[in-house]
């Protein structure tokens, strides 16, 4: 978080031609004329400033507006700090006092990013219209033959009814077994993207640049799981039939989650607790490949209304689970607060085992096998 000449050279960013620099140093003239030696030694006074923790007393800073973890480093204790939060702390109020005049640690702020996340969303948009079509026969790039040769032995269907099946949902014992699954399974999964964080600073008082890399870990990893989930659950339902192809790795992979969050509260280590909890990312994204294709085998061409159906109620599970696992965690410790997050991925794997991907959505009975 120190300060560097490079940073000073920031106005060559703006553009306009910047006024005299209002430095408490007494240096003048625009960041655009400044010699090397001038901005080094710049640099370095500023950084006399910054590490020290008691720079800002008295300074008339108004601390509500500073970035987010500005104000939470700010919160805290003076003597809980460390090293790197004092100087984190103390080089926002200078951007909030000469932001003008020196490169800023977050950048530009959160609009260039939402911007950019929104248009490639728009562009992944264009090239689904483009190139995704309901039938390959509706499809521009495929040949009659290519069609033909896809479709053979496939049945036609009459087309399926745009009514939500609201009875056959709400009665289908199968249906809540999967709505099951996905409520409790995200109760303990949502802990890595909601209170992680909080987590790491209460019990470890991880730095706040660490903690960034510790929350990124286990769901950069998941996504290793959801591929290799898919691979695997079409293996197992070729040789095991619906029902246990799907069942295994959307409920038996909950088994590892229960045990790695249950032990997790007795990790010494902040690294030992972000690799059980990256654990507990992959083999809770083993499973999504099944969670998907169980709505699928089950809803056929009502897949929408069952899978979200499954994915509402799992919606309900993320929402309630910060609350309430900080509720118990301010009242009862950080430990029980995890071990409720086990719990409840012992309850989705109890669900996830129990639901049949072999019974569709319309069928009446409950026993079917494969």
């Amino acid at each position: 978080a120190t300060v560097t000449a490079e940073d000073l050279r920031s106005l060559s960013l703006e553009p306009f031609i910047s006024p005299n620099i209002p430095t408490p140093y007494g240096y003048s003239g625009t960041a655009r004329i400044y010699s090397e030696a001038q901005l080094q030694t710049l640099a370095g006074e500023l950084n006399e400033s910054i590490t020290n923790p008691k720079s800002h007393e008295g300074a008339g800073v108004d601390f509500s507006k500073l970035a987010y973890d500005g104000r939470a480093i700010f919160n805290k204790p003076t003597d809980s700090r460390s090293a790197d939060e004092v100087q984190r702390l103390n080089r926002l109020i200078l951007e909030s006092q000469y932001g003008d005049y020196m490169r800023k640690l977050h950048g530009k702020g959160w609009r260039p990013a939402l911007l950019s996340y929104g248009l490639l969303g728009v562009i992944v948009g264009v090239v689904v219209w483009l190139v995704v079509r309901d039938s390959p026969r509706k499809h521009p790039w495929v040949t009659d033959a290519e069609a033909k040769l896809i479709g053979d032995g496939i049945a036609p269907k009459p087309p399926a009814s745009t009514a939500v099946p609201w009875r056959a949902l709400v009665t289908s014992r199968n249906q809540w077994l999967y709505c099951g699954m996905s409520f409790f399974s995200n109760y303990g999964w949502v802990f890595l993207i909601t209170l992680l964080p909080r987590f790491l600073d209460d019990r470890y008082k991880v730095p706040l640049d660490q903690r960034s890399l510790m929350t990124t870990v286990p769901l950069f990893l998941a996504a290793f799981g959801m591929l290799a989930g898919g691979v695997t659950t079409d293996w197992l339902t070729r040789r095991s039939g619906r029902w246990w192809g799907r069942a295994l790795p959307m409920g038996g992979m909950k088994l590892p989650c229960v045990a790695l969050m249950g032990v997790s509260p007795w990790l010494p280590e902040a690294w030992m607790f972000v690799a059980a909890l990256a654990l507990v990312a992959v083999c809770q994204d083993f499973g999504i490949p099944a969670v998907w294709a169980f709505a699928q085998d089950t809803g056929g061409e009502q897949v929408g209304p069952v899978l979200g159906w499954g994915n509402m109620w799992g919606n309900f599970g993320a929402g309630v689970a910060p609350f309430v696992m900080g509720v118990v965690a301010a009242n009862a410790g950080w430990n029980l607060a995890l071990l409720t997050g086990a719990s409840a991925f012992a309850v989705s794997a109890v669900c996830g085992m129990m639901a049949n991907a072999a019974i569709p959505l319309h069928e009446k009975r409950d026993d079917v096998d494969d």
